[in-house]
């Protein structure tokens, strides 16, 4: 019997790759979208479209029904515009609500699926300088690390429905052409790249590919719950990354960024996102046997910027 799997957000960057991925492994995909605009696009990719409310239970509910997972990737864009306090609120609530009513919706399900995976981030640790982060690290300070624990916090209540419960704190994803690394991509290819701030900071990523495969390996291991950290396990220092990405776009990598440009254009972001410091360990996931095609940034890159 196929399995399904219910993705919200799915016409995200990862919800996108994720779709796909299932679809590939002939899975029934259901895309959970609040947009009538997008369910064509989920058709046009063979995904089934359920226009979903996060604030109200109107129907929706019953498409959890004999469903093997749901990936909730529902949220405000954390790195688009810059953290007014109507961002803040947005980013905090648009998660809080989205997965308060998928616990309700839980509630009337009867049968339930076997497991919810709930996309969370290496926001919570804050910024810690060289420290080695583990999932059982405590929360750091700032904006998004009280954000973040507070949505993992309203998640916990998933498992109080009899459902299994996995946490992603995800690092910064590396897919071609969307996310992260087109946006960091740019500058270098008109030759003015470089590190950011001191380039000191450490960079916890992980490539898509392996992003996918882990969270498929996490629904597929029943045994596995709680929180993971899912970056690649050789995280580096920006001014690293910024050399390995000139090098691989045959680019020069000497133009550093000022810490206190990027606060005056980009205002607390740059704080919370570009020159905080997280040195991300995926942990547990290596403890269950997960392994990454990608431990290492260069030929990540190279998979994603030459090879395709």
């Amino acid at each position: 019997m196929k399995k399904t799997i219910v993705i919200t957000g799915a016409t995200g960057f990862i919800g996108g790759e994720l779709g796909r991925f299932f679809l590939n492994k002939e899975y029934h995909v259901k895309g959970f979208t609040r947009s009538p605009e997008n369910t064509k696009k989920l058709e046009s990719l063979g995904i089934h479209p359920v226009l979903w409310d996060t604030q109200s239970l109107t129907g929706w509910e019953t498409e959890l029904e004999n469903t093997d997972a749901v990936i909730n990737l529902a949220g405000e864009n954390i790195a688009a515009g810059r953290l007014s306090d109507q961002k803040k609120k947005r980013i905090l609530n648009s998660r809080v609500d989205s997965v308060k009513i998928l616990v309700q919706a839980l509630e009337q399900v009867k049968n339930k699926p076997e497991v919810v995976v709930q996309a969370s981030g290496i926001g919570f640790y804050g910024s810690r300088n060289d420290e080695e982060l583990q999932e059982n690290a405590p929360p750091g300070q700032g904006i998004l690390a009280g954000a973040v624990k507070q949505w993992e916090d309203c998640a916990n209540a998933v498992e109080k429905t009899g459902t299994r419960l996995v946490i992603l704190r995800l690092g910064m994803v590396l897919g071609k052409d969307k996310g992260a690394l087109e946006r960091m991509a740019m500058p270098f290819r008109f030759f003015i790249g470089g590190p950011l701030g001191s380039g000191k900071q450490w960079m916890s990523w992980v490539h898509i590919l392996d992003a996918t495969r882990a969270i498929d390996f996490l629904i597929s291991h029943k045994k596995c719950s709680g929180i993971y950290n899912l970056t690649a396990p050789q995280p580096v220092r920006n001014k690293e990354f910024a050399r390995s990405l000139g090098n691989v776009l045959h680019r020069p990598s000497f133009f550093p960024v000022p810490g206190f440009m990027l606060k005056l254009v980009l205002g607390e972001i740059a704080e919370e996102l570009l020159l905080t410091s997280q040195r991300v360990l995926p942990t547990r996931l290596l403890q269950e046997g997960f392994t990454f095609d990608y431990p290492h940034l260069k030929p990540a890159l190279n998979d994603l910027l030459i090879n395709n």
